[in-house]
C-alpha cells in the first residue's frame, strides 16, 4: 500500500458513516452536498471519506431532532446548534460538546450577579 492509497483509505466511508451513525445514506449525502461537512468532517470526496469523529456529531445532534418533535425547539434552533458545531469542525468538537467547566460557570454567574 502506497502512501496515497493509505490517505484514501483513511476514515470512514459513507456506508460505515450510515451504519455507525444512524442516519440513511441519502441524508448524508445531502449535507455533503449543502456543505455541512466542509469543516473538517469531510477528509475525502473522491472516494468519500468522514472524519472518524463525524459519527459522534451526528448521534449528538440528533436528540436535538427529538426536542424539534415534542416542540421544544424550533428547527430553525436546531439547524443555528448543528451549523454551529460543524463548522468548528472535528477538532472542537469536544469542546462543543462538553459541558461548561466548572470555571466558565463560576465566571458567568459572577456576571450575572454584578447585573
Amino acid at each position: 500500500m502506497t502512501p496515497d492509497t493509505a490517505a484514501t483509505c483513511a476514515g470512514l466511508t459513507v456506508e460505515e458513516l450510515e451504519a455507525l451513525a444512524g442516519i440513511s445514506f441519502d441524508t448524508i449525502l445531502h449535507g455533503v452536498k449543502i456543505g455541512l461537512y466542509d469543516d473538517g468532517w469531510l477528509i475525502s470526496r473522491n472516494p468519500l471519506r468522514f472524519h472518524e469523529r463525524t459519527v459522534a456529531l451526528i448521534q449528538r445532534t440528533l436528540p436535538l431532532l427529538d426536542q424539534v418533535a415534542a416542540g421544544k425547539m424550533t428547527m430553525e434552533r436546531f439547524h443555528a446548534i448543528l451549523w454551529t458545531v460543524a463548522q468548528g469542525g472535528p477538532a472542537r468538537l469536544v469542546e462543543y460538546l462538553a459541558p461548561p467547566s466548572n470555571r466558565a460557570v463560576q465566571a458567568m454567574l459572577a456576571g450575572r450577579a454584578s447585573q
